[in-house]
């Protein structure tokens, strides 16, 4: 085994469970002590569970390396390595057997039904959509959503260009203490190039869309020109980018206002958004300077929740979108695979990382999916995609809507965030949704198989990385 693969079997969280059974984490680390929770048992004998008093360090510098290289010893690789297996229950496949063929990659093959809703135009939807808007009069933010730029821009009342200006106001003070390192690339010009553009538009009553002057970034994951494309790293994108991700070609064609490319967890292995190198710093959480935002797509979570834009992109193979809207309090959709196409991203996993947007409300995210989301001929996973629809977006009510919970896996949380959730769905349920028991088999068995599936891919991809910027990683440094 190569240093590499078990790099990444530790950023996973097999290390902190070696350095447990190794007995030195408290004298060394100081952490404190976890419970791990109780996982679903699988359907295969003789899995284990993980002890109840294990330990959950944060490892970093000098005591990560040690780890790394104690793995990649004659020891490790006889002992360790099958050690790590057995604690974080990736030996649980071996004795699994399914009946179903495997699916090698999650693209979905069209079957040629018609849905009457595609014969609608999306954009005469959306623009219905947003006259009929239920937050007209007010809203449950302190910061204005896609719908409020939309109707000031229409009206004369704060036009793209001086929306443009206030952001750029904000940027060149980013500096103050402490700096929110939401964004970590932006050009004056350009944002004031294009929000003139768009206020021009207006002027004449001639919008392209509803994303029109609608200011905008996209995780640094994601090509845009002319910024670098660097995925949270201090190696990468050495030369600024001459050529467009398809979802930054498609907001141009919008008219969206691009105010820059935001912060990210380096290489996006990770899901705190802790990314102290010379060109990110970490961002922090809007609502609590001192907290994580939740990564790895953390600059994203963090303009939208401070303000600075109604819309951000990210990306999310494990969480990477819905942990840090999660954290930020706002709205984050990991889009199906291939949905939204990848072209111009960093292929780090390439079966399980989807795109999607994050938003200051539900009704934004629909608009971005819509904007954003159909087959392109650049990006192969995404070709036998259908056009979007929003077929029932207009419905008043959820009559009709079945909402399945799986009570096991629902309540598998702290006793704080249940009454939240049960919150949640008492109000669905009072707009006409109703709720079904449901139960989601091999829970476990898919948790296994995802945490396998995206380290292969992401050593796979950064097999280069690995081999030529191995010390230029953040986690590597000391």
């Amino acid at each position: 085994m190569d240093r590499p693969s078990w790099l990444l079997l530790a950023v996973s969280g097999a290390v902190p469970a070696l350095v447990f059974y190794l007995g030195f984490v408290r004298r060394v680390t100081g952490a404190s002590r976890t419970a791990f929770q109780r996982r679903e048992p699988g359907r295969a004998e003789g899995t284990e569970q993980p002890p109840e008093d294990a330990w959950s360090p944060r490892l970093s510098h000098f005591l990560l390396q040690l780890v790394v290289h104690l793995t990649n010893t004659a020891f490790g690789q006889l002992f360790l390595v099958p050690l790590l297996m057995k604690i974080n229950n990736f030996t649980l496949l071996r004795y699994l057997d399914i009946a179903e063929d495997p699916t090698f990659m999650p693209a979905v093959a069209s079957e040629g039904k018609s849905d009457p809703s595609e014969s609608s135009n999306v954009s005469d939807i959306l623009h219905k959509l947003m006259e009929t808007s239920p937050w007209d009069g007010g809203h449950c933010h302190v910061f204005c959503s896609l719908f409020d730029y939309c109707l000031f821009a229409r009206s004369g009342e704060l036009t793209p260009s001086q929306v443009a200006k206030n952001i750029l106001a904000v940027l060149e003070d980013a500096e103050a203490s402490p700096p929110l390192r939401a964004i970590t690339q932006w050009n004056r010009g350009e944002i004031i190039k294009m929000a003139e553009e768009s206020t021009i538009r207006y002027r004449n009553k001639e919008p392209l869309s509803l994303l029109d002057g609608i200011p905008v970034c996209l995780k640094e994951e994601i090509k845009v020109v002319p910024y670098h494309h660097r995925s949270g790293t201090q190696y990468l994108g050495l030369e600024p980018e001459t050529r467009d991700a398809t979802v930054t070609k498609k907001l141009r064609e919008a008219g969206a206002v691009i105010i820059g490319v935001s912060n990210m967890h380096e290489l996006g292995i990770g899901t705190t958004g802790c990314n102290p190198n010379r060109y990110h710093g970490t961002p922090r959480n809007p609502y609590n300077l001192q907290h994580f935002t939740g990564g790895s797509s953390s600059g994203s979570a963090a303009a939208v929740a401070s303000g600075l834009c109604p819309l951000a992109l990210g990306t999310d193979g494990g969480g990477s979108v819905r942990i840090p809207a999660s954290f930020c309090g706002i709205v984050g959709l990991k889009g199906t695979f291939g949905r939204i196409s990848a072209f111009g991203c960093h292929p780090l996993s390439y079966s399980t990382v989807s795109l999607g947007p994050l938003c200051a409300s539900v009704a934004d995210a629909a608009v971005a999916y819509a904007v954003l989301a159909g087959p392109d001929p650049l990006y192969p996973y995404g070709l036998c995609q259908p056009k979007p629809s929003l077929p029932e977006v207009l419905t008043p009510d959820l009559k009709g809507l079945k909402l399945g919970i799986d009570c096991t896996f629902f309540k598998a949380c702290d006793g704080e965030i249940l009454a939240v959730c049960q919150k949640a769905v008492e109000f669905l349920k009072h707009l006409g949704a109703s709720v079904v028991d449901v139960s989601v088999p091999e829970v476990e068995e898919i948790r296994v198989a995802h945490v396998i599936c995206i380290l292969s891919e992401m050593r796979d991809f950064l097999q280069p990385d690995f081999n030529n910027h191995f010390g230029q990683m953040i986690w590597m440094e000391s």
